[in-house]
Formats: structure tokens, sequence, C-alpha cells
């Protein structure tokens, strides 16, 4: 039998997917699929699969940079790079024996990998596609942030500044015992770190070493978040509270306690929404920023493990690890009338094994 309530709903879903494909965003997201050995390439345009990149080891990182994009296999030690058109592999760099971690420096012309075999910061130099400085560590180290504002680093366990151009160490910071994650502020004058067992956050000074502050938190502080304006508000998120912390990192003081859902996960913003996986129960939580009050839950996958959002702010994206999909959400359907309430998904893409990390691209 016809049924012409279901006909006329399926023709509206199918009016508003199209206006949503009326904009389309000229991009993609690369997918590390840990389990499968794949890199995952999801166009951004037409949100399908379009391929997957073998790799010989198990991918844990991806980051875009410009027209490539670089994935981190640590059980090998090995950047492989990508052009980000086509998705091939122009070179593989390997670097170390086994990694821990990498990041973009700031100008974009170079990539640092923490390394384990051998303990040190390794520099790959993206313009000579060389093997650049090593500095040696004295023991091994967790995690590392670069400074946007200057040629340093800082590393944890002790807490410790390094000088990359001298490779030498600048100076200790008065942060005591270990310390995941460690960051720099967004003005590159101040570090924050955490003590996940001790509930404890540090802040110290850059130019002097000296302590600012330990700030007492209600949970075990494991992400960090900053706001876009300059990292104004931190949000704070890990284990012990069904909430999220927000931190004034320049008055050095909690600013608030926000319900984010049951066990909030990873963490991003845009100019107007913060957004937050709560892993336990599959779900997105959104708060607006400006009142801090619950924009929407929303349903996603099993297990999300990053949040990210397109550059043209039109589509956030969740990625999934337990259900192994990535789950699309159109921004402009988080109005204010859905305080409180679910907003339906856009689409969701199926991907490779274990999902574990992403990055987006412009094309």
């Amino acid at each position: 039998m016809f049924d012409r309530r279901r006909f006329l709903f399926s023709a509206a879903g199918l009016a508003d997917c199209c206006r949503d494909f009326a904009k389309p965003f000229n991009g993609a997201v690369y997918i590390a699929s840990q389990a499968a050995r794949t890199v995952s390439i999801v166009s951004l345009s037409r949100f399908k699969l379009s391929k997957q990149v073998a790799l010989d080891a198990e991918p844990t990182e991806v980051l875009a940079n410009g027209p490539s994009v670089y994935v981190h296999t640590p059980s090998n030690g090995t950047i492989t790079e990508l052009d980000a058109t086509s998705g091939t592999i122009q070179r593989r760099h390997r670097l170390a024996s086994t990694g821990v971690s990498m990041r973009l420096g700031p100008d974009g012309n170079s990539l640092w990998l923490l390394a384990r075999d051998p303990q040190a910061l390794i520099q790959l130099d993206l313009k000579s596609q060389r093997m650049g400085r090593i500095v040696k560590l004295a023991k091994p180290v967790l995690d590392f942030d670069l400074s946007s504002h200057a040629p340093l680093a800082v590393i944890g366990s002790p807490a410790t500044l390094i000088n990359l151009q001298t490779g030498r160490v600048e100076r200790p910071l008065a942060i005591e015992g270990d310390t995941i994650p460690i960051r720099f502020c967004a003005d590159g004058k101040r570090v924050i770190a955490a003590h996940s067992s001790a509930r404890l956050l540090s802040i110290a000074d850059v130019e002097t070493g000296r302590l600012l502050v330990k700030l007492p938190m209600p949970l075990e502080p494991e992400r960090f978040c900053f706001t876009l304006d300059n990292g104004g508000q931190m949000f704070v998120s890990g284990r012990g509270m069904d909430a999220v912390v927000i931190v004034s990192p320049y008055q050095t003081a909690i600013d608030e306690t926000l319900l984010a859902g049951r066990a909030p996960g990873s963490m991003t913003v845009d100019v107007n929404n913060l957004y937050v996986a709560n892993p336990e129960t599959g779900d997105l939580t959104v708060i607006a920023i400006a009142d801090r009050q619950l924009l929407a839950k929303i349903t996603v996958g099993q297990d999300p493990v990053q949040v990210m959002v397109t550059p043209d702010n039109q589509y956030v994206l969740v990625l999934n690890r337990g259900s192994s999909d990535l789950s699309v959400i159109r921004v402009s359907k988080l109005g204010s009338d859905l305080r409180g309430k679910g907003a339906p998904l856009f689409t969701v893409v199926p991907l490779g094994a274990t999902p574990v990390n992403a990055a987006v691209c412009s094309l």
C-alpha cells in the first residue's frame, strides 16, 4: 500500500540532503585505521570513502600540512608522506626504531618526532626531505609540545624546555613529577602540565621557569582543549567526573565545571561551540561557549575517540573507534531550538578497522 506520509518524509529528507550538498567542502579527511594498517580517505564533498592506502605497520597519528599528509607508524618509527590530493604515497622517512608521537613545527617547514628508541626528539626537514637535528633525551618521555613563538619544545618527566636550534636544555621548569599532557599556552608564555593521578594542573612561566600555581582538579586531567581566541579558556576532561572543567590559564584559576555527558573524552571547539565525545555512551555533547549551556546531545557511534570541525565550520566529524565509522553532523542544524535535545546525523561513513586518529585537509 502506498504510504503517503512516509513518502512525504522521504521527499523532505531528500530535499534537505540536496540542500546540504549545495555548498560542498572541497577537502578530505585522512584517517589512521590502526588494526587494518591502512589510511582511509573520505571525500568531504561527497562524504564517501574514496580510497584506502595500505601501510606496513599500524598507524596511530595523522597530520595535514598543505599539499601533504603525514602518517606516523610508531612500531617502526616511520613517517609516511601522502599526496593530499591523490592519496598516493610520496616517500617514507624512517627516523627511529620506535616512535611515540609527532608534531608539526609552527612554520610548517619541519616535523618533530618524539622517539623511544633512540630516546630523542628528531627533526624531519620538510624542505630538504632529510633528517635534521637530533636532540638526545636523558630518560623516556611520554609527551611534548612545540612553542609557536620561539624555537622551543617542552617535555615532561621532569618538565624541561629545550632549545630546538641548539639542541640543548634551555631551562628546567619547576613542575614536579610525571606530566601528561603538557602544553604551551597560545602566547607561548606559559606551560600547562597535568598530573592525572594527583588530580592537579601545574602552570609555569616560560621565561623564568618558576611555578605560578598548582590547581587542584575535581577530576583526573587527561585532555586539554583551548578556545580559538588565543586560548583564553581551556577545557579539561578526564576520569572521575561526568564534566568538563573550564580553566582560565592567564588568571591561573578554575572558572567553572560543566556537566558534559557520561565520561567526557576527546574535545574540539569552533568559534561558538565546544564539542565533547562521550565514548561510554556513544554520544556527542555540544555546549555553547558564550552562555555555557547544553546545546545538544547527539548519538554518534561506538567509542568516539576524536572530534573535528571542517575549516569552513559547516560540519562536525566524529571518529568512532568501536563501530569503525565517521559520523557527520551539520553545524547549521545545532540551533538554539535544540537546547538539550538531539540533532540528526547528516551521514555515517564506514571505515577500516579501528580508526584512531584523523586530520582534515583542504584540496
